[in-house]
């Protein structure tokens, strides 16, 4: 499958699972809810499980995809925390300045090249960002100081950081190391379980904080496990043919989804502004497809 097919159908399951992650965090703590979804995700992979090459698994490869995979666990927990907390359309377009350091990281790091159309698409799509966050009355660097003096938003700058070094290791991991999309996320998902097994381990009542994440919010914590797969492996398949920084500018054209109809069915505010900051992302979007 094309990998601009694959990018956008990511681009799509990331925003089901946000908008179903948000609707299981009203209910649920962040951190039950995200043990919870790290532990029914490895029952989402066990369609992968004929397809996977278990050998990779304990090659070379194991201790990259490790350490990616203890990334991604604090990665979705940081964003977690943030999406509990703050307005949803406000927080995931801070996301949407991921693909602007992938990009940076990615020429730094694995010598990807990036054209100036495609950087000024990166740029466009961090102004749209702004757009969404900015508030009346604010002054320019207004926003970023309410960001700083938020511990909520560094949730997110947190977890903003580390799926940007995560998409490094996953282009990494799948490219030079050549192993297989369905071998890798059957991998990391039994990975990241394992780092929230033992972080309840370490806890008496562990067992009772899943048991209670599922009584109050298990369909979300089902539904988004399968979306997670789904677009972990759907991004993976696209990492194998095209470069990281498009796929991920791509794959966070997902902010646009959530905040025109996650704003609507949270009952947000400044939905007019917003979606005039979608539509610049949009613009963004269209410069890096083409």
């Amino acid at each position: 499958m094309d990998w601009l097919i694959l990018s956008l159908l990511t681009a799509a399951l990331v925003a089901g699972a946000t908008l179903l992650e948000k609707r299981g965090l009203v209910r649920e703590h962040s951190m039950e809810f995200t043990a919870a979804l790290a532990l029914f995700s490895v029952f989402a992979t066990i369609p992968l499980w004929p397809r996977t090459n278990w050998e990779q698994i304990i090659g070379p490869s194991i201790f990259p995809i490790f350490l990616a995979s203890a990334i991604n666990a604090a990665a979705f927990f940081f964003l977690a925390k943030g999406i509990r907390h703050l307005p949803i359309s406000t927080t995931t377009p801070l996301l949407s300045l991921q693909p602007l350091l992938v990009a940076i990281f990615a020429v730094i790091f694995i010598s990807e090249k990036i054209t100036a159309l495609h950087f000024a698409g990166i740029l466009v799509l961090v102004i749209g960002a702004y757009i969404v966050e900015v508030q009346k009355g604010d002054s320019p660097g207004r926003p970023f100081a309410r960001i700083a003096k938020n511990t909520n938003y560094l949730y997110m700058l947190a977890a903003l950081v580390l799926f940007t070094i995560a998409s490094i290791f996953d282009k990494i991991i799948l490219s030079w190391y050549h192993v297989e999309p369905m071998t890798y996320i059957t991998a990391t998902h039994a990975f990241i379980a394992l780092i929230f097994l033992g972080i309840l381990s370490a806890s008496s009542d562990g067992v009772k904080k899943v048991s209670h994440a599922m009584k109050n919010a298990g369909v979300y914590v089902l539904l988004c496990a399968v979306l997670v797969v789904g677009y972990r492996t759907a991004q993976s398949f696209a990492l194998v043919q095209a470069d990281v920084s498009i796929v991920t500018a791509i794959k966070r054209t997902s902010v646009i989804f959530v905040t025109l109809f996650g704003g609507n069915l949270f009952h947000e505010g400044n939905i007019l502004q917003k979606t005039l900051g979608t539509i610049i992302m949009i613009i963004g979007t269209v410069m890096l497809i083409l």
